[in-house]
């Protein structure tokens, strides 16, 4: 993955006013995880070319998985508003809204996503059996609005350990 990384970089270095570059430079740290490394490459690439939307899901990602929730909401809004049905940011959206404690509209763009692709479910699941062992409150507050949005899922829901059916009551 170094290499990788330090091939688009030096690339990116080599032409900075190349949006190509200075996106695939962003892309290597978002694979190996490193968000705030990547940060600067995908907005260098947003000033250059604006409306490409894998900057911006890029740059969105990292600002969700990085705590800045309402600029990655933000970005994801604009990604939505151009594209309604992008998967990858409904789901993004999902996170920064958990993150702001908004969890009835965490839950509708968890069920937006399902729509598109049912993957969303289980991804919800283990969003809330993560929350479960680290915040339980905030998951006891998330699983009562995913069970008015998915009230199916209820039953299912013991299989996914840690998760109790209690967290729902």
């Amino acid at each position: 993955m170094k290499e990788y990384e330090n091939n688009y970089q030096a690339k990116a270095a080599q032409e900075p006013d190349n949006p190509y570059w200075q996106y695939m430079a962003g892309e290597g740290f978002l694979q190996a995880g490193d968000y705030l490394p990547a940060m600067p490459f995908f907005e260098k690439a947003l000033e250059l070319a604006p409306y490409h939307p894998e900057s911006k899901r890029g740059c969105a990602i990292c600002l969700v998985m990085s705590g800045r929730h309402e600029q990655g909401l933000a970005l994801c809004a604009e990604l939505l508003a151009s594209v309604p049905i992008d998967f990858t940011a409904l789901l993004l959206s999902a996170e920064a809204l958990i993150g702001l404690e908004r969890h009835q509209e965490a839950a509708k763009a968890y069920s937006q996503a399902a729509a598109i692709d049912y993957e969303a479910v289980p991804l919800m699941l283990r969003k809330l059996a993560l929350l479960t062992e680290q915040e339980p409150e905030k998951a006891r507050r998330f699983a009562t609005e995913m069970d008015k949005v998915f009230p199916g899922l209820r039953p299912g829901l013991e299989q996914y350990d840690p998760i109790r059916a209690t967290t729902l009551d």
